[in-house]
């Protein structure tokens, strides 16, 4: 069987892992032949050393996205998929094409559904959720939400969706999402350590990593919250990488300047360093997460091969499937109370409205009261408002108060919970290195190939229409 694995690049972490992690499963088996096609190929990525890789300009992000290269992606990805396997693919896998990101992209995968060939679109993120400007820019270029649908979601027997979690399986067939859609939880293994611990681990009696890209939906205004807890001295959290996308660079840049100023234990960690990710978690006391938004959550997992304890955010709906397999995470939050009076109700009130208002509008769609009511019972518990639902001038008020004193933050966390028991650290490990194995992940990988390539063709219709999904995540 012969399989072309195609993503915008082959940079660390995220997306890449996961490739990274199914190329080493899949050359178990002597019967399969891989290639991988990208648009950007890092110096420290391994997966050329595993695989046959092209790398192909075309396939990159584009801001703003574009499609004038279309035909000559789609001539490109057929080229070099045919050169790197002796032959034309059984089975096209090609991860995030609906992200929005490429245009291009987005009308090669199409026109392959047209062609009838085998194809498996695993989806890690959909632009629908949490990813306006992508959302925008796509309808932008197809006229609506309607041909947007049309477009990004083409169904047929011969081609299928993965999908990493049980909240997107759940809401796909609530919007009856006519595609074929199967479950595929990421594979995990630690990430590689060089032994290179940080260079202010030392002085550090709490050392603690959030291990993301800090951009605006790793939540990382209630990082700087959470290290306003640790004591001045001697004391640390650092955030992993700064972000590549030029629109997500100023929120950093104002979180940087922030924590700075106002004397916050954070650090921000610079590529310069040359640390890896797991350099620094396997140097920390402990991880933390703040992410509003994940589509699957390694972290939640590569804590425990570390044997470090996880802090921070839960993302329920996520860490449900891993809960379902016996991992415990008591030491997690799910709300982050602030109390209104501190801020002012108005002004509480027009933060959450106007994104609310932004995110509705934005794409044509009315705001229900549905929509309002939702909000405001994620968003208010009694007299408090999420930390996580305050626009980022809100949150730097409430960041500012914090930052004079961590008596004054610790106040707006909940109790702590009883410390991670080695015991709990040692089961939770057993349980992702046996529910979460590359072998695991092989079988139900071949499972869901051999269904494509056994279904008969047939004509392409669409699967689903976009502006449900968008409604959908804005309800959950």
């Amino acid at each position: 069987m012969r399989i072309a694995i195609v993503h915008y690049h082959l940079r660390i972490g995220g997306v890449s892992r996961v490739i990274e992690l199914a190329c080493r499963a899949l050359l178990k088996r002597p019967d399969i032949s891989l290639a991988v096609l990208a648009g950007d190929v890092a110096p420290l990525s391994p997966i050329p050393n595993l695989v046959p890789v092209a790398r192909i300009p075309g396939l990159d992000y584009k801001n703003p996205p574009s499609s004038l290269q279309k035909t000559e992606l789609l001539q490109e990805l057929k080229r070099n998929a045919c050169r790197l396997l002796k032959g034309a693919p059984d089975i096209w896998h090609l991860h995030n094409h609906s992200l929005g990101k490429n245009l291009a992209l987005i009308e090669a995968t199409a026109s392959l559904a047209k062609e009838g060939y085998a194809m498996l679109l695993q989806i890690h993120d959909f632009a629908e959720n949490q990813r306006l400007e992508n959302y925008q820019h796509l309808i932008h270029a197809y006229g609506s939400p309607l041909e947007v649908g049309n477009l990004l979601y083409p169904s047929a027997p011969r081609i299928a969706y993965a999908l990493l979690n049980s909240r997107d399986m759940t809401l796909l067939q609530r919007i009856r999402f006519s595609g074929k859609l199967f479950l595929l939880p990421n594979p995990t293994l630690p990430p590689s350590v060089t032994h290179h611990p940080h260079p202010k681990r030392r002085g550090a009696a709490r050392f603690i990593t959030y291990p993301c890209r800090s951009i605006r939906r790793k939540n990382i205004g209630e990082a700087l919250l959470f290290a306003c807890t640790l004591p001045k001295k001697g004391s640390r959290l650092a955030l992993a990488m700064p972000p590549r996308a030029s629109n997500e660079r100023l929120s950093y840049a104002r979180w940087k300047s922030i924590a700075n100023r106002w004397l916050i234990p954070a650090e921000f960690i610079h590529s310069s360093l040359n640390m890896s990710i797991g350099d620094l978690m396997s140097s920390s006391e402990a991880l933390l997460t703040t992410s509003l938004e994940e589509g699957f959550g390694m972290v939640f997992l590569e804590c425990w091969l570390f044997n470090k304890p996880i802090l921070g955010r839960d993302i329920p709906l996520i860490t449900a499937d891993l809960r379902s397999t016996g991992i415990i995470l008591d030491s997690l939050y799910d709300f982050l109370g602030i109390p209104i009076s501190l801020i002012g109700k108005k002004q509480v009130y027009q933060s959450l409205f106007h994104h609310l208002w932004q995110n509705a509008t934005a794409v044509g769609m009315p705001v229900e009261a549905q929509l309002c009511e939702r909000m405001l019972q994620r968003a208010f518990r009694g007299d408090q408002v999420d930390f996580s639902w305050l626009d980022p001038t809100l949150q730097e008020r409430v960041l500012y108060l914090a930052s004079q004193s961590s008596a004054v933050a610790r106040d707006f966390f909940p109790k702590p919970p009883t410390p991670t028991s080695l015991e709990t650290i040692q089961l939770n490990r057993s349980v992702v290195k046996r529910e979460y194995s590359l072998e695991r992940y092989l079988a139900r990988l071949l499972e869901i190939y051999s269904a494509i390539v056994s279904a008969p063709m047939a004509p392409v219709n669409s699967a689903g229409k976009s502006l449900d999904i968008f409604r959908e995540f804005l309800l959950i």
